[in-house]
């Protein structure tokens, strides 16, 4: 399991960072570090992606003619977070995606298979327009806000 603080260790950054860099400073990095956003009463806050953010997958499993499987293209990590204000999907967007619809990101995830941290150096990829149309506004947020990182290879140590 994750250490005991919910947040501790989920980190997002954009472009291309080492495992020494992702890990020399606790909150560098940290997603509960992110600027409090004042759209909300009280500024809306951050939390860690939900559960499912824990499964490192790989991205295409193909099956050869004799019936093995291998993998191809790196691997995926899916987060979403449980809630997001709209002040917070503009901060994503400008800050680690630079108004673009895909970047360069390095993560720091955990993976429940290797009940550890893993840093990955992968391309985040932004919503597609209708899954945004079709997220729940909750209390002037919304709900299940997810930003996938494809082509997730393990970055270099140092």
């Amino acid at each position: 399991m994750p250490t005991p603080n919910p947040l501790s260790g989920y980190k997002l950054v954009a472009g291309t960072k080492t495992v020494a860099q992702m890990t020399a400073a606790h909150n560098t990095y940290a997603i509960e570090e992110f600027p409090a956003q004042d759209d909300v009463r009280g500024g809306a806050v951050w939390r860690r992606p939900q559960s499912r953010g824990d499964i490192v997958q790989p991205a295409v499993i193909e099956a050869a003619l004799d019936g093995s499987l291998a993998d191809y293209g790196g691997e995926v990590v899916t987060w979403e977070f449980a809630w997001v204000s709209p002040k917070m999907i503009d901060y994503l967007y400008e800050n680690i995606f630079s108004s673009t619809r895909s970047a360069t990101v390095t993560i720091r995830t955990w993976d429940r298979v290797t009940a550890d941290w893993r840093v990955f150096n992968c391309t985040a990829q932004w919503p597609m327009p209708d899954i945004v149309e079709g997220l729940r506004n909750i209390g002037g947020g919304f709900a299940e806000f997810p930003i996938r990182f494809i082509q997730c290879e393990n970055a270099a140590a140092s």
